[in-house]
């Protein structure tokens, strides 16, 4: 409890209920030393004391709008307020509105019903400027040198002054944050777009190597399963059944090995089944439409070729027409 609130309790709950000293004395409060309670009854019962609380009680009488925001001031209450309410602007009619409002809702003074009022029929009128706001409309312009709302220290010359300011602030404050919110979608924007290339990469390895194993499982041993030239047309027949051995030219798509979705890479015909690896066909070229893939068989890449030259192309990425 603040020294402020003590003193006014032991003044109100001890010294006003009796009539003399010596009674007052007597009626020690409690946690109260003995020499401080005559201290401060002997204090109490100065003249000048006495004057100054009579001139205090009638200046506390004449008040028309008594604030109740005690000692915290009026600026404070603006920053609670905006703690309060973030996307809300603060006005100073919302400042002087709380600022005179009681804890159990009732209001300080009559003029508060009618502010109230004039907010709800024009929301608008809150912000208006100094000569035209809700608390002009009801309570009249300021008087000189202060301004209604917002505390000790302000006025209108200095609100005047500082209005571009705040203005320009204000729209700062605003293109940043406008700006952080682009930034952050941008941001979630790529990322989900690089899990999804990841995504499909990893998929398209799968497939290749899925497809390779299953390529390289079907070679087995002349003994085994015969000639070199049986097992690549088992394999063709098994992987392709359209075109049950590609022992003659049929025309082809040669398609990316990566992207997706999968583009053509080139035209060309199938000469037969790869020497080398069994996955693959041998392909000579008709037209190359992309220059910039890398080769499956040695180091390079389309663009390194001519149409009539071979390559070879996996058989999974390879389309008959």
């Amino acid at each position: 409890m603040s020294w402020k609130d003590w003193k006014s309790k032991l003044r109100t709950g001890t010294y006003d209920k009796y009539q003399t000293d010596t009674e007052r004395k007597q009626k020690l409060p409690q946690y109260v030393k003995k020499e401080d309670w005559d201290r401060f009854v002997d204090i109490q019962s100065m003249p000048d004391y006495q004057a100054k609380r009579q001139c205090g009680k009638r200046a506390r009488k004449e008040m028309k709008s008594p604030h109740t925001s005690g000692r915290k001031g009026q600026a404070h209450v603006a920053e609670e307020l905006r703690k309060k309410f973030p996307d809300k602007e603060i006005s100073r009619t919302d400042v002087f509105v709380e600022t005179h409002t009681r804890k159990d809702g009732s209001a300080t003074c009559e003029q508060l019903d009618k502010i109230k009022k004039t907010v709800l029929d024009d929301p608008s009128s809150a912000y208006n400027d100094l000569e035209n706001d809700a608390l002009a409309q009801v309570l009249g312009p300021d008087t000189r040198g202060r301004v209604r709302g917002l505390g000790l220290g302000v006025s209108r010359t200095s609100m005047q002054h500082t209005h571009p300011y705040r203005i320009a602030l204000q729209e700062e404050q605003a293109s940043r944050a406008t700006m952080q919110t682009q930034i952050d979608k941008l941001k979630e924007m790529l990322e989900m777009r690089l899990a999804e290339e990841a995504r499909q990469r990893k998929e398209d390895m799968e497939h290749f190597f899925t497809s390779f194993s299953q390529s390289r499982s079907q070679v087995q041993t002349p003994t085994d399963r015969g000639s070199s030239s049986q097992m690549r047309d088992n394999f063709s027949t098994q992987q392709h059944p359209i075109t049950a051995t590609h022992t003659g030219t049929s025309l082809c798509r040669l398609m990316h090995l990566t992207k997706r979705p999968a583009s053509v890479v080139a035209y060309g015909r199938v000469k037969g089944d790869s020497p080398d690896d069994p996955g693959c066909y041998k392909i000579i070229l008709d037209e190359i439409i992309e220059g910039n893939v890398d080769l499956v068989i040695g180091e390079g890449k389309t663009e390194d070729l001519i149409t009539g030259d071979e390559t070879e192309w996996p058989k999974w990425k390879t389309v008959f027409y």
